[in-house]
């Protein structure tokens, strides 16, 4: 979609990307779908791992736990990490 001016002439050099019927835009939102769902599974694989290794060695469920906040801390990092990029990108779309 691009956008126009109002009086019918189309303004080739903005593009929105994509838009709901109602107009609203949400082009961005894919990235923040993106970071919510690799969060996710961050924490869901390592708890499952944490499950499978408690009932291969018979400790439930302290490797489920121990492996769940590990997780939790990981994800929380890497987003932590994603954010400061992002951050660092406008910063530099703003000084040129």
């Amino acid at each position: 979609m691009t956008r126009t001016s109002g009086d019918g002439e189309g303004d080739e050099s903005q593009s929105d990307g994509p838009r709901r019927p109602g107009g609203i835009y949400y082009g961005g939102a894919g990235f923040y779908v993106d970071l919510g769902l690799r969060f996710a599974v961050f924490i869901l694989l390592s708890t499952w791992i944490g499950y499978k290794l408690d009932h291969w060695l018979n400790s439930l469920p302290w490797l489920t736990i121990a492996c769940s906040a590990a997780g939790f801390a990981a994800a929380f990092y890497w987003l932590m990490m994603r954010m400061k990029e992002m951050q660092e990108s406008q910063e530099d779309e703003r000084e040129e």
